[in-house]
This record gives C-alpha cells, sequence and structure tokens, in this order.
C-alpha cells in the first residue's frame, strides 16, 4: 500500500468518522515518519506572485457582519466575507495549499469601490452604479457556489502580535535557508524570530488582487 499523505485540501473536505478502537477494524495504512522532522512546524505560504485558485467561501461565518469601533461611522457596522482559496497547480508543489482570505463591502473614498465590487468586476459581473451591502454579498455568494477560477496576486507578510503591526513584507525579507556550504538555497524560512520583542512571527500569504481569467 503507498504512503500516506493528505493535503491541506483533503483535510478541509474530510467527513469526520467515529472509530471505535476495541473493534480492531481499523483501515491498516502505511505511514512513513520522517527523522528529524518537526511535527508542530507550520507549513510554509505559497511563495509571491500570482497563483491560479479556485474561489469559495468559508463553511462557517462565511459573512458576519463587524462593528465600526472608531472613525464617523462608530457605532455602526460593515458586513465581511472569509474566502478559502485553493491553488490550481496541477503535478506542482503547491497544488491544493490553501490561501485564506476575506473582502468586505466598505467602500473607500479613495477608489470608490470595496473589495467584494473589485473581485466581482474580475469575475466579470456590472456593479457599477447604485447597489446595496446585502445585494453584493448575495452576488459573491452565488459566484461561489460553482468554485470558479480565478487568479490572485500576492505576497508574503508577518505580523507581530505583540507589536500590532506588520513588519515584514515580501518572502524574500524572511531570512533566507543555507545550505551546508553557507550558500544561499533561494528558499526562505517563513518562521523567524523577532529581534526586537523575541516573539516567533510566521508569515502568511496576503492577497493583494484579484484578477479575472481572460475569456
Amino acid at each position: 500500500m503507498d504512503t500516506q499523505t493528505v493535503s491541506d485540501e483533503e483535510i478541509q473536505n474530510r467527513s469526520v468518522v467515529e472509530v471505535d478502537i476495541n473493534k480492531m477494524d481499523l483501515e491498516e495504512e502505511v505511514l512513513e515518519i520522517k527523522e528529524g522532522g518537526d511535527a508542530f512546524a507550520t507549513p510554509a505560504p505559497p511563495p509571491d506572485g500570482v497563483h491560479l485558485v479556485k474561489f469559495r467561501l468559508a463553511e462557517t461565518n462565511a459573512f458576519v457582519r463587524v462593528p465600526i469601533k472608531k472613525g464617523p461611522n462608530k457605532g455602526g457596522y460593515f458586513y465581511d466575507s472569509n474566502l478559502v482559496l485553493s491553488i490550481v497547480d496541477p503535478d506542482g508543489p503547491y497544488d491544493g495549499k490553501i490561501i485564506f482570505d476575506s473582502a468586505s463591502c466598505l467602500v473607500r473614498s479613495e477608489s470608490g469601490q470595496c473589495r467584494i465590487s473589485g473581485i466581482l468586476t474580475e469575475f466579470g459581473l456590472d456593479v457599477i452604479g447604485k447597489t446595496s451591502d446585502a445585494d453584493l454579498i448575495r452576488k459573491l455568494n452565488e459566484v461561489a457556489q460553482t468554485e470558479p477560477e480565478i487568479k490572485v496576486k500576492g505576497q508574503w507578510v508577518g505580523y507581530s502580535k505583540e507589536q500590532k503591526k506588520v513588519v515584514k513584507r515580501g518572502m524574500k525579507s524572511f531570512p533566507e535557508i543555507l545550505d551546508s556550504n553557507s550558500q544561499g538555497t533561494g528558499v526562505y524560512n517563513h518562521v523567524f524570530e523577532d529581534p526586537n520583542t523575541g516573539e516567533e512571527i510566521t508569515a502568511r500569504f496576503k492577497v493583494s488582487r484579484y484578477i479575472g481569467l481572460e475569456v
């Protein structure tokens, strides 16, 4: 039997079934435990750049209402969506890797757009003009039902919870892994210790833009 390995995508989609170990009817699957591996290490995000992904909503809390705590609209609220993006990279190292993102109905004064309207536009929908947050949410929900493909552009970011700010941007700002001759490998460590606070900071892939597919 082949060695069992699982991708992020497979873990997300697994159905939970209770097992009674006393019945001894467990499936015998071959597992390979590697020497020197860190069982508690988090997987590295995909590299900076553009990735083709399948677009869907989170299974729980797909849409949430968020209170506005400061500014001229303090006391009000806005709607936010939680997105799950699964990389499409057939036969490649990142196939099935999950990117988490969010998009809200907050309209930016500079652009006159919100993140949800921008995503819908890249999917080819016309959302220009008068609309409502409820209408945008319904359209986003409808689009996500078929898990369509779209491209996303982004980069690694390292956020410090202690300092409450981003302290690194871009994969190459993270420590490069060296080979046995202390030469750079072109691979970067997604976890580092902040020299100012000693905090362990883990990179995540932050989506900066959605790019519609050319027809």
